[in-house]
């Protein structure tokens, strides 16, 4: 196992959750589109999503 911290990717979703408990500021980009995007450049990147259309979409990227 790495020394360093898991890359986690997520739509807003979990952001909204994250920011009821007033930790938004562990996360930094927001929508499906931007976690899409930074997972094709983090491919060893955990994607945490409620969106059906993104899980597809992820399992089509690979």
């Amino acid at each position: 196992m790495s020394d360093s911290p898991a890359v986690v990717v997520c739509d807003a979703g979990p952001l909204i959750h994250l920011d009821e408990i007033e930790c938004l500021y562990l996360l930094g980009d927001y929508g499906e589109q931007a976690a899409l995007m930074l997972m094709e450049q983090h491919p060893e990147a955990i994607f945490l999503t409620d969106d059906a259309a993104a899980r597809l979409v992820a399992v089509t990227l690979g």
